[in-house]
């Protein structure tokens, strides 16, 4: 995923709550600059803050390990 289609998603899910740029940025102890850089795919975010700005918006990242572990046990499986 790009960061411009992250910032797409954490852009709807602040929508969707009816939260402006700056209520996001309380809510997720960050900086209104810094939740406007998400969401236009233009500030190099760490791990850290995209976290905490998701947990904000009641989304949860997994993270690419566990899902490929995941996909992969699931394709190792035998039906009963």
């Amino acid at each position: 995923m790009t960061p411009k289609q992250t910032g797409v998603i954490m852009r709807k899910a602040r929508e969707a709550k009816g939260w402006s740029e700056n209520r996001a940025a309380i809510e997720s102890g960050m900086k209104g600059h810094q939740v406007k850089g998400i969401e236009n795919g233009a500030k190099a975010y760490t791990h850290r803050s995209l976290v905490r700005l998701a947990r904000v918006y009641g989304i949860e990242f997994v993270p690419i390990k566990a899902r490929v572990a995941a996909d992969n046990s699931a394709l190792h499986t035998t039906p009963k």
